[in-house]
């Protein structure tokens, strides 16, 4: 008769091997299988500048890091809009049913892509730096994930298109608006094409104001903002008009078309045709020159770097971004005799305020001003 004591030992000794070998699976996750990277498009044939949404996901069955893509994505042939890392690194992590298995699944990016040119393209998702970390005392496994490149038939605009169709596929709307009369009689005039598509890419026809009216400058402005459901934002084309006469004119009606994609259908919409009031310009406006006040101000342009480094919070506990834009208001606090123009540059400029005719309009604009966004870069959410 065996006595308990010894049953006992054999239970444990037990456990402790089974408990080994089931440690020793864990510290040899494999990629592809215990961690997996899958990519969803949210469709596989479309039109010319339709979105495409690709939506990036890690599956994994031990704890994960997720870093940065030691190979970026190949999308030759596309543009491209990225929804910022933080909003996935906040969202809640769901158990699924995935192959079989119980897997924690994480959604860890999200691309909109739009293509320039019709035919087959096969875009490669790249490949994912991660980190497990497994068994007691944790240990850190790197690995590289990837997964197979997206097949995608792209096809060409139909025929017929509207001798206003600049190349846009989505879903837009058109507005216009025109300001009180600069110095010397400059006017700003401003059309406003908002919806969903690729929005840094929405242009007009030439625009044709003569004879009543002289395009001095013509600037853009975009917002874009990413979203679950994709790119949504609009895009400002922002004008500075010499009225070539005086008395009661009209800016005529300016048509903007695009290709609506779900209906398959070319949409044509036109701004409202505004009639305004016009003083003779001036000499310097005429010319194209910024305009000068009647105290003969001379005209001051500002720019603003905006660009990544001034994010850095390296000086006094703030941001040289805020610290930049702070030094500027005060600036202006004082009240700079001169006619003021600020842009912001980073890849390209930004107008934030056209030539203003004294500083307290100059501050008023640049204190309601929202700096562009920085570039996409991916970072580290929180582990799955």
């Amino acid at each position: 008769k065996v006595p308990l004591f010894k049953w006992a030992s054999f239970v444990l000794a037990f456990l402790f091997l089974a408990g080994c070998a089931y440690h020793q699976a864990l510290l040899n996750p494999v990629a592809g299988e215990d961690v997996v990277l899958e990519v969803d498009s949210s469709k596989t044939e479309a039109y010319v500048d339709e979105e495409i949404v690709l939506k990036y996901w890690v599956f994994t069955r031990t704890d994960t890091r997720v870093n940065d893509f030691a190979k970026r994505p190949e999308r030759r042939g596309f543009l491209g809009e990225e929804s910022p890392v933080d909003e996935f690194a906040k969202r809640k992590i769901e158990t699924v049913d995935y192959r079989g298995k119980k897997y924690s699944k994480a959604q860890i990016r999200q691309s909109s892509i739009f293509a320039m040119k019709p035919g087959v393209f096969s875009v490669k998702p790249g490949q994912l730096d991660v980190i497990c970390f497994t068994g007691f005392p944790k240990q850190m496994i790197p690995m590289l994930l990837e997964t197979k490149p997206i097949a995608l038939v792209i096809k060409d605009f139909p025929d017929g298109m509207p001798a206003s169709f600049t190349g846009s596929a989505g879903r837009f709307s058109i507005a216009s608006k025109t300001a009180a009369p600069l110095a010397e009689g400059a006017m700003p005039f401003t059309v406003r094409i908002e919806g969903s598509g690729n929005i840094r890419k929405l242009k007009l026809a030439p625009v044709t104001l003569e004879p009543d009216f002289k395009i001095l400058r013509q600037e853009e402005e975009t917002k874009v903002l990413a979203t679950d459901a994709g790119v949504k934002g609009h895009k400002e084309f922002k004008f500075l008009l010499s009225p070539q006469k005086t008395g009661a004119l009209k800016i005529p009606s300016i048509a903007f078309s695009y290709f609506d994609p779900a209906n398959q259908r070319y949409v044509t919409l036109r701004t409202e045709e505004h009639s305004v009031e016009a003083v003779k310009p001036g000499p310097g406006v005429e010319s194209g020159r910024p305009p000068l006040d009647s105290s003969g101000k001379k005209a001051l342009l500002i720019l603003l770097d905006v660009s990544r480094s001034m994010q850095a919070q390296d000086f006094q506990s703030q941001s040289r971004m805020a610290a930049a834009k702070s030094a500027l208001e005060e600036w202006l606090k004082e009240g700079v005799k001169a006619v003021i123009g600020i842009d912001a540059f980073q890849d390209r400029l930004y107008p934030i305020v056209y030539f203003a005719p004294d500083a307290s309009f100059a501050l008023n604009s640049l204190g309601s001003y929202e700096l562009p966004d920085s570039p996409f870069i991916l970072g580290t959410p929180d582990p799955v």
